[in-house]
């Protein structure tokens, strides 16, 4: 459930990439205009993790996911009858969307916190971004068929109706921590709060269909990476250097990649080498992401929203910067090289600071 959520997530979240196109041409907006529509999803995404991360700590994730999921699918649901009324209405819609879509990946770590022994939440965490990155090839292979056949806004309406059906199943069939479960065994309970293993995960079904694109590749070794990690610690590894490896190789592995792709000859090694990026990077999930819940899980939603605003600052001036470097340099390979060092000094800041051990905030011991 968490999965589809996040697939939700993300599948409302990248329509608007799709439609820009159509809704340009409809409404005659300029290219820059049109990025700033695209952007107004930002606006509301820049503060909505903190705040949502503190609801998620307080009141728990079922609550918080439920009502933010019911809130974007809202959002994205309204939207074609906004842009009928006015640009600014359709524009406060995106806004609204962004705010709502703050709590997933706090809630996703609280619920995950809650649901998965500390040998299995790297795993689930695996799981739950898999899911992520599902929405987005989902969104952007089904929005052009569905705008094809049912006009511009199709994608929009169909999407907001799934958000309303899975908030329905969500409140109904899950609870918020184990011990409320009306129909969990005594054993489940015990191995959920002791970290006991019941079985090993099934990985096999992964490998019966090849990967045919980056994201596909990203939800593999995001969950290869969530094996290895458990894996690691249940064979008496550290935490903090199970950490400290997986980050490792989800800094320096798309850091390697983006010098290769600098010097691709080819459009397919270049796309090769996007590939290996965008998948080495799914090893951050079994590291710095699933490492809020080890080092302070009663604050585990707000640090993941701080984290999460952070990004989203960092995405901003990333497209600012891709421009910058593209207008002054007639290419992105001035803008790949600083990516590349970004990725290198990073690994090194983590690997020498992180930890994965819990720290006391509050000053109690």
């Amino acid at each position: 459930m968490l999965g589809l959520a996040l697939a939700l997530c993300n599948a409302d979240r990248v329509v608007m990439s799709v439609a820009i196109v159509p809704l340009s041409q409809a409404y005659g907006w300029t290219p820059s205009f049109a990025g700033v529509v695209q952007s107004s999803f930002l606006w509301g995404y820049l503060i909505s993790p903190i705040i949502g991360g503190a609801l998620v700590d307080y009141y728990g994730g079922k609550r918080v996911m439920a009502y933010g999921v019911a809130l974007w699918s809202f959002a994205t649901f309204l939207s074609p009858w906004a842009a009928a009324r006015s640009l600014w209405l359709f524009i406060s819609t995106r806004i609204l969307l962004g705010v709502a879509e703050g709590v997933a990946l706090p809630c996703m770590n609280n619920m995950v916190l809650r649901w998965f022994p500390r040998t299995e939440r790297s795993s689930a965490v695996g799981i739950a971004m898999a899911g992520f990155q599902l929405g987005n090839t989902i969104g952007l292979l089904l929005s052009p068929i569905i705008m094809s056949r049912t006009g511009t806004f199709g994608p929009f309406v169909i999407f907001g109706l799934f958000g309303f059906l899975w908030v329905l199943v969500w409140i109904s069939a899950i609870t918020g921590t184990p011990g409320e479960h009306p129909q969990i065994s005594a054993y489940e309970l015990e191995y959920i709060t002791k970290g006991q293993k019941l079985v090993k995960p099934q990985v096999q079904g992964l490998f019966r269909h090849p990967f045919m694109d980056a994201s596909v590749f990203q939800n593999l070794l995001g969950y290869v990476a969530g094996v290895v990690s458990d894996t690691l610690i249940r064979n008496g590894t550290s935490i903090t250097l199970t950490r400290k490896i997986m980050q490792t190789i989800g800094f320096v592995g798309p850091g390697i990649a983006l010098i290769g792709l600098n010097a691709a000859k080819s459009p397919a090694i270049a796309s090769a080498w996007l590939t290996i990026a965008v998948g080495l990077k799914s090893f951050g999930h079994s590291g710095f992401l699933v490492n809020f819940q080890e080092i302070a899980p009663q604050y585990a939603g707000v640090l993941h929203g701080m984290a999460n605003t952070s990004g989203t600052f960092a995405a901003i001036l990333g497209t600012i910067g891709a421009g910058f470097f593209v207008d002054r340099m007639g290419s992105f390979r001035g803008f790949l090289t600083l990516t590349s060092l970004l990725y290198f000094s990073s690994a090194l800041f983590w690997d020498i600071f992180a930890t994965g051990e819990r720290v006391d905030f509050d000053g109690t011991s």
